[in-house]
Order: C-alpha cells, then sequence, then structure tokens
C-alpha cells in the first residue's frame, strides 16, 4: 500500500489497520464504523463497505473505483449501506459494533493491526 494514502487517509482522523505493509488493502475506522480501501495499480483506488458476512451480501459492498486520491467524503460512504441497496440486502446487512469486533471475529481478522 503506498504509504502517502495511508497518511491521508490517517489525516482524516482515520485509524488505519493493516495486516502488512506489502498489502494493497487496508481497513479504516472513526472508530465504530468500518470501511474498506484497495489500490490497485490497473483499476486505481476502490472504495467498500465492511459488514458482518452473510449468504445473501458477503462482507461489504463495492462503492467506487478507478479514484486517483482519496477524499474524506468519499471515505465515509463507506459507513453506509448504499442507496442502491435492495430491501433484501439492507436487512441481512450487519455492521460490526467497532473496530474491535471486527478484529475478534476470526483468527485471519486478528492479524489486522493499528499502523
Amino acid at each position: 500500500m503506498n504509504q502517502s494514502l495511508i497518511d491521508q487517509i490517517k489525516s482524516y482522523g482515520f485509524d488505519v489497520y493493516m495486516k502488512d505493509p506489502k498489502d494493497t488493502w487496508l481497513y479504516f475506522t472513526n472508530g465504530t464504523s468500518i470501511g474498506y480501501v484497495q489500490d490497485d495499480r490497473i483499476s486505481g483506488i476502490s472504495f467498500s463497505t465492511v459488514h458482518k458476512p452473510n449468504s445473501q451480501t458477503g462482507t461489504g459492498f463495492r462503492l467506487d473505483d478507478g479514484f486517483t486520491n482519496v477524499s474524506k467524503d468519499e471515505l465515509e460512504k463507506c459507513f453506509q449501506v448504499p442507496q442502491w441497496a435492495s430491501v433484501r440486502d439492507r436487512a441481512m446487512t450487519k455492521p460490526y459494533e467497532n473496530i474491535e469486533a471486527f478484529i475478534n471475529a476470526d483468527d485471519f481478522n486478528k492479524q489486522y493491526k493499528k499502523v
């Protein structure tokens, strides 16, 4: 992940969590809500929501991609179920209570550390 992107996200007041600095993705939080950012060299920066896994909507909704930089407004969209989600999708989507609940959800998530 690009260090300047991490620094930019942190400059907006968010905490950033990663497993490995070589990863191309990260999770960020305002303390309760959680969002996801991926930096792909081909498709650019993409944003996703984060919620508890379920069979209907997986672990989040991909919102936007193709960005070359990140604004606080774009990041905060990751904290809400998108307007285009169906009523059924909305009913299935349950957010994590906070970043600690996300990290403690399973052994894989326990690898994420605040950077």
